[in-house]
């Protein structure tokens, strides 16, 4: 389960009222609380003699455990203490301890469906911060990375028979083999509103850089108006790929917001 979606089931705990000792609430895919009979999953809370609330998210359908960890109250969006989540076969991929709902201390996660660790990583305040350790599925040591802040400074990778190969960090992000100012610059067009009404700033728009550098799911985020947000899509539209992001050398789909200026000359 992604930190967001813990934040947001205790977050909609808000206004409910006084929850007895145990609880159940009921929720739709959107994350919103709904009645059993529309509900896809479910949250379960029991008040442990520690005064935590241990917290399990289940399958409506079939009660499969899709995640487990401990909430301070429940009127807070505060999780401490173990959290584990769970594959749809039962397996762990992700497990780690939070301080103040803040992912803290080591973190592992595991190749889906197997018991066999991807990587760990250390986590300072939600952030990562220490060292990266990532492995072959056969448990052989991949790479190990030093990151200051979610910065890479230093590393080294290994094929699977444990020899130096050149180092790349475990996240790349997506880059464009080109000036995106160039190209911008050469395909803008100032639109005769925005010119007429001497409108000048920035858009921001967001999209995803997918698996094979493709940009598509183009969102205005920051609007300037007088056409020039159609005019950004439009160019957006039509930009070349990207080199994809990766992850542990695989290809990734990677969230992207980039701001596009217009100024009057």
């Amino acid at each position: 389960m992604k930190k967001g979606i813990i934040s947001s089931i205790c977050l909609l705990l808000l206004g409910l009222g006084v929850f007895a000792q145990d609880s159940t609430v009921y929720y739709n895919s959107a994350h919103s609380i709904v009645s059993r009979d529309s509900a896809d999953y479910m949250v379960h809370f029991v008040r442990g003699v520690d005064g935590l609330y241990s917290v399990e998210r289940r399958r409506v359908k079939n009660n499969d455990l899709l995640s487990k960890g401990y909430c301070v109250t429940l009127d807070s969006p505060s999780f401490t203490g173990h959290y584990t989540a769970y594959s749809d076969s039962g397996m762990i991929v992700e497990e780690g301890t939070f301080v103040n709902n803040k992912k803290q201390g080591v973190w592992k996660y595991y190749y889906e469906n197997t018991k066999q660790m991807w990587y760990n990583v250390d986590m300072v305040e939600d952030r990562e911060d220490g060292t990266l350790k990532s492995f072959y599925r056969n448990g052989k040591l991949k790479r190990i990375e030093q990151l200051d802040k979610g910065m890479t400074i230093s590393g080294n990778c290994y094929d699977k028979e444990g020899n130096d190969i050149k180092f790349t960090p475990f996240m790349q992000m997506p880059y464009p083999e080109y000036s995106i100012l160039q190209y911008l610059a050469n395909n803008l067009n100032y639109p005769s509103a925005a010119r007429k009404n001497r409108i000048e700033g920035r858009v921001k728009v967001n999209f995803i850089v997918d698996e094979k550098g493709k940009l598509t799911h183009f969102k205005i985020v920051k609007s300037l108006g007088h056409g020039c947000d159609e005019e950004v899509l439009r160019v957006m539209h039509l930009m070349p790929k990207w080199v994809p992001g990766t992850k542990d050398d695989e290809p990734i789909k990677v969230f992207y917001t980039q701001p596009v200026s217009f100024k009057l000359q």
